[in-house]
């Protein structure tokens, strides 16, 4: 019956363009690709339905529409460029033209991988970051709202339909009492129909996050006010089958309290990215998600690597295992960490534990990061490189024995006396002492 009450514009000049073809519908608006005369550009369309144009509200929601995709200039939200009536008086407005699945479509076959997943949801950030900046609260953040646009070879994410947005600088956009959103992804105070800011998107950020990584919302079921109900009341379930880190993210995201969320957009984005960096440390080095370790393959090293927050530990098979790895990387001045840590360009804090010893620490500099092509220029596993700042305590003592033995029958009197080194001489002072000192007894 819409579909009769629609009159259709194909064919037709509106303005500078000619409409080639119906695209798709909404509930408010039917979409066209249109194509300028002049430029031979395409864009889209956007047309309000004839059925709603003869009601305010709805045609003051539509305006309010193009007015707000106009406030919000950022790459990962849809842009507008012409907002006008038709000569039949409804509202429409030229959008740019996107191609590709939304959010939903792409997770219908199942939850993304976090690798996938955790990029799209800081881009969505970054959109909601630049709204929020202008005053404006989306208030749908849903994952039928995020468009999936195909840009050449690459994909973009493009927040979708700011047609409920608030604008919390304005007076008269939302009455108190009057909800707006979609039940599945609502915010408590949302849903209580009181005041509500820039927070209540980043609940639904939180929602979202659980739909794509797990492919389940977290209230689904019931009818419309048990969901609403479950959001209003009930802490949301735990999705057991990620890693505690992404579980601790949602929980905050979705928080019932909005000063128990994230502070802002770019807050939960930063923590995003910082998730995403763990995740690829995790899938490069071989971590399995739910430990912080893996096994050494550089030279066979002997060693188990884990970063315990800043420090990396180097954990020994044997006291065997631990004089290899001195004498071939240790006593030469550098370490070789496969697996693409987190570390920064600065210093690092190395523990070495070894069976039987006490825990010895070093510091060193990242000195390079061997990725991909380098990393196989240079015949190497991924890792990072660094230079050791000092010999860990202790660690020198058994080489300067070692050494020591070397010169043993023919260095004359004491031998440290006699190479002019303290006791407690580290290797690097004995081995800057010069050869032609050096004496035999015979």
């Amino acid at each position: 019956m819409q579909g009769a009450e629609e009159p259709s514009l194909v064919g037709e000049s509106i303005g500078n363009h000619q409409v080639l073809e119906r695209i798709g519908a909404g509930g408010m608006g039917v979409v066209y690709l249109v194509e300028h005369r002049v430029l031979g550009l395409r864009a889209a369309l956007k047309v309000m339905r004839a059925r709603l144009a003869s009601e305010p509200e709805f045609v003051r929601r539509f305006i309010d529409e193009g007015r707000t995709c106009a406030r919000v200039r950022h790459p990962n939200a849809v842009q507008i460029h012409d907002l006008f009536a038709l000569p039949d008086g409804r509202p429409a407005m030229v959008l740019e033209l996107l191609d590709g699945e939304t959010l939903e479509q792409r997770v219908q076959s199942g939850p993304l991988a976090p690798g996938l997943a955790l990029p799209i949801l800081k881009q969505i950030c970054e959109a909601l970051q630049a709204a929020h900046a202008a005053g404006i609260v989306h208030r749908d953040v849903k994952a039928d709202n995020v468009l999936l646009a195909r840009r050449g070879g690459a994909e973009i994410v493009k927040v979708l339909d700011f047609g409920i947005a608030k604008r919390l600088f304005e007076e008269g956009n939302t009455r108190v009492g009057a909800v707006l959103g979609t039940p599945d992804y609502m915010a408590p105070e949302q849903i209580a129909g009181g005041p509500l800011d820039h927070r209540a998107d980043l609940y639904s950020v939180g929602v979202l996050a659980h739909r794509i990584l797990t492919g389940r919302l977290p209230f689904a079921g019931g009818s419309v006010v048990e969901v609403l109900n479950a959001h209003l009341r009930s802490p949301p379930p735990e999705p057991t089958e990620l890693p505690e880190p992404f579980r601790a993210l949602i929980r905050k995201a979705m928080a019932k309290s909005p000063a128990e969320r994230f502070a802002s957009a770019h807050e939960l984005g930063g923590a995003l990215g910082d998730l995403e960096a763990w995740w690829r440390t995790c899938e490069q080095a071989g971590i399995g998600p739910g430990q912080a370790r893996l096994p050494s393959s550089i030279l066979d090293a002997p060693f188990e690597l884990m970063l315990v927050q800043a420090t990396v530990e180097l954990r020994f098979a044997s006291a065997e295992a631990f004089e290899r790895f001195e004498r071939e990387q240790l006593s030469k001045g550098h370490l070789y960490l496969p697996g693409l840590l987190p570390l920064g360009t600065g210093g690092v804090k190395v523990r070495l534990l070894v069976p039987g010893g006490e825990a010895r620490e070093i510091e060193a500099d990242v000195v390079r990061r061997f990725e991909g092509e380098l990393a196989a220029r240079w015949h190497l596993p991924e890792g990072v490189a660094l230079a050791v700042r000092r010999a860990p305590a202790g660690a020198s003592a058994r080489e300067v024995e070692m050494l020591l033995e070397l010169y043993g029958g023919r260095l004359g009197g004491d031998e440290r006396d006699f190479l002019g080194v303290r006791p407690e001489a580290a290797l690097s002072e004995i081995k800057g002492v010069p050869a032609v000192g050096v004496r035999s007894r015979e």
